[in-house]
């Protein structure tokens, strides 16, 4: 689209590629003055930049706008096609972290198998087995359901993967497996268990370190409650005094409507 406005000519060139929506908008004054704007359209936030040029000389005007030319180009080719789903298999509750390889990798309920990427959009599998055969038999001792693995990158890079070992929801705990070589992991134990503590759905863990206190916390729950405790600074096991904290959802029973029931921490 052109159109002259007040002595200025605006050329407005659309580009939309996979999420980015990017408005450039180019006026090229009369009175040797050359005005840039460039909105960024990232779905809920938008960015707009804007400046006036005063040229002297039209030789530096068709440089600068090469360069902006070269500036959406470029900008069109950063933002990356895909399409869903990026994995078309059966992959519920996937975990995904950065390994040292510099690709990503992920696993997901009842973790045999995992898969890799280079970008997050485009996976194989991976020839890597996660969990050897000597740590699914402990598991198997423990419960006849793996769902929903965490892996977590603890301080000093040191990796560890919890997962559901589910039974009911009254014999359902949360076990832990810490990484042996990249992208294997070994069975380490059970870090809670719903049997002990009376807290039902003890299950989907998430691992977080608390970046201001360097705390180490296991968040955990499902329809029973969300829940919190402290873990040691390894994360394999609970941090000693610790106490279990609810911290989010109520019990089905108290809200027969599931408004304020969440499943899965």
């Amino acid at each position: 689209m052109v159109f002259c406005l007040q002595r200025y000519y605006f050329f407005f060139l659309f580009a939309k590629k996979w999420h980015l929506n990017t408005f450039f908008v180019l006026g090229w004054g009369l009175a040797h003055s050359f005005s840039v704007s460039l909105l960024v359209d990232f779905g809920e936030n938008s960015y707009l930049c804007a400046s006036n040029i005063h040229l002297e000389d039209y030789r530096f005007m068709r440089y600068f706008l090469l360069f902006v030319l070269a500036l959406i180009h470029s900008s069109i080719a950063l933002a990356q096609e895909f399409t869903n789903p990026v994995w078309p298999r059966d992959w519920p509750d996937p975990t995904v972290w950065l390994g040292e390889d510099g690709r990503y990798h992920c696993v997901a309920t009842n973790p045999r198998r995992s898969i890799v990427s280079d970008d997050l959009f485009h996976w194989s599998m991976s020839d890597v087995t996660p969990i050897d055969e000597a740590s699914w038999e402990k598991m198997r001792a423990v419960s006849k359901h793996f769902w929903a693995p965490d892996v977590a990158t603890l301080k000093g890079g040191k990796r560890n993967l919890y997962i559901s070992l589910y039974n009911s929801a009254e014999d359902s705990n949360i076990g832990v497996l810490q990484e042996v070589a990249p992208g294997q992991f070994r069975y380490a134990g059970i870090v809670t268990s719903g049997k002990e503590t009376g807290i039902h759905d003890t299950i989907d863990p998430e691992v977080v370190t608390d970046p201001k206190t360097g705390k180490v916390w296991l968040f955990f729950g499902s329809v029973g409650g969300i829940h919190r405790i402290e873990l040691n600074k390894d994360g394999l096991s609970l941090k000693e005094g610790a106490k279990y904290e609810h911290v989010a959802g109520l019990k089905v029973e108290q809200n027969p409507s599931r408004s304020k029931v969440f499943e899965g921490a």
